[in-house]
């Protein structure tokens, strides 16, 4: 559990880390148009005022005095105008963009938050449910392993069954039809349990859960107990249109 909650802390980390690089360079561009605006106000200014010699005309408020500076130093005004414009439109935009990363960021948190907590939830289940079987041993079973085949997409919130875990149902499904189908001599050959056995340890490999070479009975047991489990996780965890039943075994 230590380890989920250092998962979560470092994931959150990423997620300021990403959002604050943004802010930055909001910050970045705001100070460059202040920049560029005023370096090219006060040279437009001063070039003005020596070169048109506007320096030369003394201090005056009167109403033809202002409309006379606003046409000398026109161009002045209207740089601080697109400047000003300019860094609005950006305070703007970097207020929109705070906001939209605060929501955003707040679901991603909120979603891994879910994806850990049902995690747990799911392996606390596993584990108790393997404690009620007298065959089985919890170290023969990597739960998360097993998790991230159920849920191919678990950390964005979406619990959904993956294709890869209804694919490895059939795969138990078509082992079992095809044991039956020797057991009964619905087709030539005969059941042999070895080669069931290393097929049966080939597929439940894939969630995660590692059986030994067992003799006969004592394998059809513990595969039993096995069965049963994925069974009951299916129906507790596992909500899909399509039938995640085990199928029956005949040929013990």
């Amino acid at each position: 559990m230590k380890n989920k909650k250092n998962t979560l802390q470092l994931a959150l980390i990423n997620i300021k880390n990403i959002d604050d690089n943004i802010l930055k360079i909001l910050v970045i561009l705001s100070i460059c148009i202040i920049i560029i605006g005023i370096g090219l106000s006060a040279i437009v200014f001063l070039a003005t005022g020596f070169i048109d010699k506007a320096f030369n005309f003394g201090f005056c408020l009167t109403s033809n005095c202002i409309q006379n500076f606003k046409a000398i130093y026109g161009s002045v005004l209207d740089i601080l105008t697109t400047t000003g414009v300019m860094l609005g439109g950006l305070i703007t935009l970097g207020a929109i963009t705070v906001a939209l990363l605060s929501y955003l960021s707040s679901n991603r948190a909120l979603a891994l938050a879910n994806h850990i907590s049902h995690m747990a939830i799911f392996s606390n289940y596993i584990y108790k449910e393997i404690e009620k079987k007298g065959r089985l041993n919890a170290s023969s079973f990597d739960v998360l392993k097993w998790y991230n085949l159920i849920y191919s997409n678990q950390e964005s919130g979406e619990l959904i069954i993956s294709k890869d875990y209804k694919i490895f149902i059939l795969e138990i499904n078509s082992q079992i039809q095809t044991s039956n189908k020797l057991i009964t001599k619905e087709s030539d050959g005969a059941y042999l349990y070895k080669p069931h056995q290393k097929s049966m340890k080939s597929i439940l490999k894939k969630s995660g859960i590692e059986l030994s070479a067992l003799p006969r009975l004592d394998f059809h047991e513990v595969e039993g107990e096995v069965l049963e489990l994925i069974d009951i996780i299916n129906k507790s965890f596992c909500r899909s249109a399509d039938n995640l039943e085990i199928e029956k075994r005949i040929y013990l």
